[in-house]
């Protein structure tokens, strides 16, 4: 297979009407854009919602048929796999640029994704294995087939642990592309 990163340097955040701001406690989503994997450069969200999905939006710059998706926790005993850390989320894409409403209409689903605590203990609970994975990130694969997409729309079904409320925060979110063979 021929793949490459999708360039991050065309990843522009989009706060549609109904997306869940990342930008609170000196975060912001184009944080998770910058190649910077560390703990003080994050994206972070207020709380925002008390039940069921919330979601955010950006725009890559450039079609790509997409390939694979990493997301990079905070890896500390504090968020890696517990308060604000993704646990179950869902990909959407587009080619075309989405209505600022934040309507569904014209999105496609592309993965389901369910990030996996390599220790496997409770919340609050953690092995250096698991902070160790938080930093390295959790990879996932795309099914084969997929259209192009420019738009991405991450909606998160529910966190690891909501002991300290509802919200969201990661240090970074990579992408890969297949790219037509030679």
């Amino acid at each position: 297979e021929n793949i490459a990163m999708v360039p991050k340097s065309g990843f522009v955040p989009l706060v549609l009407d109904n997306d869940l701001p990342l930008n609170q406690f000196g975060g912001g989503l184009s944080n998770a854009f910058d190649g910077q994997i560390n703990n003080d450069n994050y994206a972070h969200s207020w709380g925002g919602w008390t039940s069921g999905p919330a979601w955010f939006t950006f725009d890559m710059g450039k079609l790509a048929i997409l390939h694979s998706f990493r997301l990079n926790g905070i890896a500390r005993s504090d968020r890696a796999f517990t308060s604000g850390y993704m646990k179950q989320w869902e990909i959407w894409g587009r080619a075309d640029a989405p209505s600022q409403d934040g309507s569904w209409d014209g999105w496609t689903k592309l993965l389901d994704c369910a990030s996996v605590k390599p220790s496997g203990l409770p919340d609050g609970e953690y092995t250096d294995e698991d902070l160790a994975k938080a930093a390295e990130g959790e990879t996932f694969l795309f099914p084969e087939g997929l259209s192009e997409v420019r738009y991405i729309r991450i909606k998160v079904n529910e966190v690891w642990s909501e002991s300290a409320g509802r919200f969201l925060t990661f240090t970074e979110l990579t992408f890969w592309e297949s790219l037509p063979q030679e």
